[in-house]
């Protein structure tokens, strides 16, 4: 497995850390790159790559400010992707933060939940 993969933020796109070694995710900040598919690909690939041998648990932070549609199909994608390693043994935790005041982000985190079998935390945060 790769070590530590880290994407530092942009004003339009978010900080990434992925250690595989603990299992953890964390995506952070704003995420409206131009092209959300190109942008996010080696977070996709390294996905790919850790769920051939996931830890028993796997922890993902999400706290997104704003995510464009594109953004919203990618994380979609790396949710189901990680869907594929839950079963007995394993799970998958989705720590959802928002502000209180952003409806918008605590819905997106609820549809989230409710289109994948992931266990979801939503966080209101101030």
């Amino acid at each position: 497995m790769s070590s530590r993969f880290t994407i530092n933020p942009t004003p339009n796109s978010p900080l990434i850390e992925f250690d595989p070694e603990i299992g953890e995710l964390i995506i952070l900040g704003q995420s409206h790159p131009e092209d959300p598919q190109e942008f996010y690909k080696d977070l996709v690939d390294i996905v790919e790559e850790y769920c051939q041998n996931p830890k028993l648990h796997t922890k993902v932070i999400v706290h997104l400010e704003y995510m464009n549609t594109g953004t919203s199909r990618v994380i979609y994608n790396v949710f189901r992707k990680l869907e594929t390693i839950v079963d007995d043994k394993r799970e998958v935790e989705v720590h959802w933060r928002y502000e209180y005041d952003d409806e918008d982000m605590q819905d997106a985190g609820q549809i989230f939940s409710e289109l994948t079998k992931l266990k979801f935390k939503l966080i209101g945060t101030n």
